[in-house]
């Protein structure tokens, strides 16, 4: 496959065909971490155009325990308030406590620039049970308050760079940058804020979920 730099296979490359990808004669399949995300893309002509995603050769699964934490789209929605300068800000639900070992508990911090054309959003959410932590990067042009470029990708932090991140919003690179997906172009804040929920989904604290972890 002639992938880019990142790893990542630029879709006019990739032949969508009732649920299954192929490039050329030879099936592909869609890395897990980017499922839904795929899902999300491939109805959608004109952001399955700007995108690049991680395929590879062979079919696996991924199951994760349910993970309790804020959605990325809810420190996005606050990041287009942003006008000048620079923003940290920490999200986590605020009964994480209650949650440790009958859930994954996820906490995020989030950066957030202005320059006087446009808006630089990034965000690291990691796991209290995992070094993986995830990771997201939007610019919003400014003039058209719409998104121009978006990625998810993951890296490493040890328990130290955890507790670093937690107590001073210190942005840390991380080992193991893999990168997962990226769009190009023009599209709406919404579909920003949709493909980020389904790069990393939070489990919704239904009083059935709830109920269950009891």
């Amino acid at each position: 496959m002639k992938e880019d730099k990142d790893g990542l296979l630029p879709t006019n490359n990739v032949v969508a065909l009732d649920g299954r990808f192929y490039y050329g004669s030879e099936e592909i399949f869609v890395d897990p971490q980017c499922g839904g995300v795929v899902d999300y893309l491939t109805p959608k002509p004109a952001l399955w155009r700007g995108a690049r995603l991680r395929f590879t050769k062979d079919h696996y699964r991924m199951k994760r325990a349910p993970i309790i934490g804020v959605p990325f789209s809810r420190a996005f929605e606050e990041a287009k308030s942003i006008s000048s300068g620079l923003q940290k800000s920490m999200f986590e639900d605020p009964n994480w406590t209650n949650y440790q070992g009958k859930a994954v508990v996820a906490t995020m911090l989030a950066h957030t620039s202005a320059s006087r054309t446009a808006i630089e959003f990034e965000a690291w959410q990691f796991l209290d049970v995992s070094t993986e932590t995830f990771y997201v990067h939007a610019i919003i042009e400014k003039a058209s308050e719409r998104v121009i470029h978006l990625d998810g990708a993951t890296m490493i932090h040890s328990d130290e760079q955890h507790s670093e991140i937690r107590s001073f919003a210190r942005k840390l690179k991380g080992d193991g940058y893999t990168k997962h997906f990226r769009i190009d172009g023009e599209f709406d804040v919404s579909a920003a804020k949709d493909v980020m929920d389904l790069y990393f989904p939070i489990q919704a604290l239904t009083k059935e979920f709830l109920d269950a972890m009891q």
